[in-house]
């Protein structure tokens, strides 16, 4: 949570916006708060509609006016909030969620300011798929660590009654009978 909030307080100050916020999105599509800048207090409910228009359209959402916001986004209006921009962030299996910049006033969000929300949601996006596959790794790696101590026990027992038995028979052979010879071999 820290370097998402770290995320969202440098958004929020290179787009000189109010605030910023990134939203997981559930494999359900609900969204949760991962991180939220300093500067608002927004609960998921807040940026929810914003969210799902990103991911329904898989394109960017530029809201410009307060009119726009209380539209596309009524929780979001309701709190004072006038303009907002919010870009999905991709991830190799499933979207992770929403990277959403917003302001109290109205401006004009330019071309470089939805480049650069582009480019941090992507170098997001690699993070969580590179931590994602790593804890994934991690867990087939103790699968196996698992599974090679479950072989090795189980072979264990019936090779030293293998090994005892070929040990009696390399010891007394000659003192063994024909029918006990076959026995042990």
């Amino acid at each position: 949570t820290h370097v998402m909030r770290s995320v969202t307080e440098t958004v929020a100050r290179v787009l000189r916006a109010d605030g910023a916020v990134i939203l997981d999105r559930s494999s359900e599509g609900d969204f949760e708060i991962m991180g939220c800048s300093s500067g608002i207090s927004l609960e998921a409910v807040s940026v929810a509609a914003l969210a799902d228009r990103a991911h329904m359209t898989a394109a960017p959402v530029v809201l410009r006016t307060a009119q726009e916001v209380s539209f596309a986004a009524p929780v979001l209006g309701s709190e004072g909030f006038a303009s907002a921009l919010a870009v999905m962030i991709p991830g190799g299996d499933i979207d992770f969620g929403t990277l959403i910049a917003v302001s109290r006033d109205e401006r004009i969000f330019t071309s470089q300011d939805l480049n650069f929300l582009h480019s941090v949601a992507n170098v997001l996006a690699a993070a969580v798929d590179r931590a994602r596959a790593k804890a994934r790794l991690e867990e087939l790696l103790d699968s196996k660590d698992a599974f090679v101590a479950s072989v090795s026990h189980e072979l264990r027992t019936p090779l030293t009654v293998v090994n005892g038995m070929a040990m009696e028979l390399s010891d007394h052979w000659q003192h063994l009978s024909p029918e006990e010879m076959a026995e042990f071999t």
